[in-house]
């Protein structure tokens, strides 16, 4: 009689919502699924990489615009492979915006090789319109692009595919969305 009393509340809960009037996270709408085994949805993992080959593979970079399923903060990170035999490949810094199919970006070469004159480091300012890039030398870059998307089957999944377990499993990401 105790069980039945404490799970009344929640049985009175679950009969007078429907799936319209729940609440939602980060914009998706959450289906209620109550059955063992069939839980929630939950966060995922994306990013979308584009990268450009410069001169037949003299030169190689690598943008990746990463998506915080947390918040939906994105960050882009930047590395060019050098293949010309003199200069060093370097991590880039990367300022950028994304509108629709388009990206604008600043990038600024780390490695102190590339340390002009002036005390700042090589730069440049380019634009890539889904895989046409847009700046100096365009004829010779050819752009492709890829995104991933993680498939975690749950939290578990995402901790036991982690480096650092720890931070993982403070994670949101791979989590259920409590309806």
């Amino acid at each position: 009689m105790k069980r039945l009393l404490l799970l009344l509340p929640l049985a009175i809960a679950l009969v007078a919502c429907d799936s319209a009037s729940l609440p939602t996270e980060s914009g998706l709408t959450v289906a209620p699924s109550y059955s063992v085994g069939n839980g929630p949805a939950r966060y995922q993992t994306s990013s979308t990489t584009w990268t450009l080959n410069v001169l037949f593979g003299t030169y190689i970079h690598t943008y990746t615009l990463t998506t915080n399923p947390c918040n939906g903060t994105q960050t882009m990170t930047g590395y060019e492979v050098s293949n010309d035999g003199r200069q060093p490949s370097t991590s880039e810094t990367v300022t950028y915006t994304l509108v629709g199919n388009v990206l604008t970006y600043h990038a600024v070469y780390d490695d102190p090789f590339y340390l002009q004159g002036n005390g700042f480091h090589f730069s440049y300012d380019a634009e890539i319109d889904g895989t046409t890039y847009i700046g100096a030398g365009a004829s010779s870059v050819v752009v492709t692009k890829s995104t991933t998307t993680s498939s975690y089957k749950n939290h578990g999944d995402y901790v036991s595919h982690s480096t650092n377990k720890n931070d993982a499993a403070h994670s949101c990401i791979g989590m259920p969305i409590v309806p």
